[in-house]
């Protein structure tokens, strides 16, 4: 059964993933190239706002699934 928590470590990974392959150089060829089903990124702006807003999501079901324990 997926629960709260599962969805959590789901999209925090996912999250650390675009991360490791956008790294500190801001590489949007790297992290175009290692995704199939994210959003293509034309410019850092692009990328910085979708990883923005995954964090987001992502705090959001943390502490959701924290709340309800």
């Amino acid at each position: 059964m997926l629960n709260k928590s599962t969805v959590t470590e789901y999209l925090e990974n996912y999250l650390a993933d675009l991360e490791y392959a956008y790294g500190r150089n801001k590489s949007l060829e790297n992290l175009n190239f290692i995704t199939c089903s994210t959003p293509w990124f034309n410019n850092e702006q692009e990328a910085d706002e979708y990883l923005e807003e995954l964090r987001s999501v992502a705090g959001a079901f943390k502490q959701a699934s924290w709340s309800k324990r």
